[in-house]
């Protein structure tokens, strides 16, 4: 879905505190063995079952109040109403797609496929608690979620998204979506999009080379009218066309910047000398691999030697002993500073490279099934040292800004 929230966020430790589980019932689960690394085979199978007793719980806890077979708090129904645009559908797809062993909806018997009314009538009457399990999971990432970011803001902190250009095909929003997706007479697909040659695949993901006009600044000029100025960051990456400047230069989005893709040579406009100042630089995103990892096993010869001329490792001219000499902790750090000193309003650094870790903190190799997201942060990594050292390296460059309690104090 588009719109609902990640189940495996859900803190269990927060349902734990609730009086939904117990210590007991979250250590008799397996969580996998390897602490640095989600096992997401076993988390699928553990996750679903811990959430499944949580539900029990919660609707016991209700269970006959005023009255009623169940009486929720006020702020589940005022969650339920505020999200009805797509609450419904949702935990009706998921109960649906419960029922025929996770399928994707293009393999459901056609009075589902085809949301026939009276069939799907007759299921969610008979799958009301199932219903209710996937409404109730939303109801707590939704929860969590507005706890963290009430957290995060108040502290001055925003928190950025990732926004796909296109929902999963395998989800609600292409189920009820009708009309907005060009389907063949069973419900199946009939054409779906693709992406073109980039960085990480010489010939793209599903790419036909057949390009469609899209509606360009006619969508960000009707979101602008509902939403007012919307604080997005254009990934404008891989093939830029003149087309593609165009648009960018229209919205006037800030686009990004990656170093890693900076030294192959020539005046690359990824060299921190060429940004502009309405862009976001990156030393590497999660597509990309760690700087670490970037410097010892993925960045040619070529690329480490402008690399280490640029950011003055080596002499302008460096002999292949001179970059051989480089230490990837060097090349790691002049990097992330050639990104903080950099005219980009912003700079972002991922965790893994402030961290100084190697290809087990790659995080995502796009068009690769399998092995993605699985890097987790060793327990006590967010000790103050690190916090000091971030802290120290963004005031060199003016990229830190002053607590916001002292801020609020010295304004009194």
């Amino acid at each position: 879905s588009a719109f609902a929230g990640n189940p495996y966020f859900i803190d269990l430790d927060a349902l734990k505190a609730d009086g939904l589980l117990t210590a007991a019932q979250l250590k008799a689960e397996k969580w996998g063995d390897d602490p640095l690394s989600v096992d997401y085979g076993t988390l699928y199978t553990s996750r679903y079952k811990v959430l499944r007793t949580a539900y029990a719980a919660w609707r016991e806890k209700y269970a006959g109040l005023h009255g009623c077979a169940h009486y929720y708090p006020d702020d589940y129904y005022a969650f339920a109403l505020a999200n009805d645009s797509w609450l419904n559908d949702y935990a009706l797809y998921m109960a649906l797609k419960t029922a025929n062993g996770m399928k994707s909806w293009t393999e459901w018997p056609r009075e589902y496929r085809l949301r026939d009314a009276a069939a799907l009538a007759k299921f969610a009457a008979e799958q009301e608690e199932e219903i209710g399990f996937w409404k109730f999971l939303q109801y707590e990432f939704a929860t969590q979620w507005k706890k963290v970011k009430d957290y995060a803001n108040k502290k001055g902190v925003k928190i950025l998204g990732d926004i796909p250009i296109y929902v999963s095909a395998d989800s609600v929003d292409a189920w009820v979506g009708g009309e907005l997706f060009e389907l063949d007479a069973q419900g199946g697909f009939a054409r779906v999009a693709g992406c073109p040659p980039d960085y990480f695949s010489a010939d793209g993901q599903l790419c036909t080379g057949k390009w469609e006009i899209g509606p360009r600044m006619d969508l960000f000029h009707a979101l602008e009218a509902a939403l007012g100025k919307l604080p997005i960051i254009a990934e404008d990456l891989g093939e830029l066309f003149p087309s593609v400047r165009e648009l960018l230069a229209d919205s006037t989005f800030p686009g990004m910047k990656v170093l890693q893709f900076a030294f192959g040579g020539g005046d690359n406009e990824y060299l921190p000398h060429n940004y502009v100042k309405n862009s976001v630089v990156y030393p590497g995103t999660h597509d990309n691999t760690t700087l670490t990892d970037w410097w010892e096993n993925a960045a040619t010869g070529k690329e480490k030697a402008n690399a280490a001329a640029y950011l003055h490792l080596t002499p302008c001219k460096p002999t292949a002993k001179e970059v051989a000499a480089v230490k990837p902790d060097a090349a790691r750090i002049a990097l992330l500073r050639a990104a903080l000193g950099s005219v980009a309003d912003r700079a972002i650094i991922p965790m893994a490279d402030w961290l100084g870790l190697g290809a087990e903190a790659h995080l995502n190799t796009p068009g690769k099934l399998g092995g993605n997201w699985t890097w987790r942060a060793a327990e006590g990594f967010d000790a103050e040292p690190l916090a000091s050292r971030i802290q120290t390296e963004c005031e060199v460059y003016c990229r830190a800004k002053e607590p916001v309690e002292k801020e609020a104090k010295t304004s009194i």
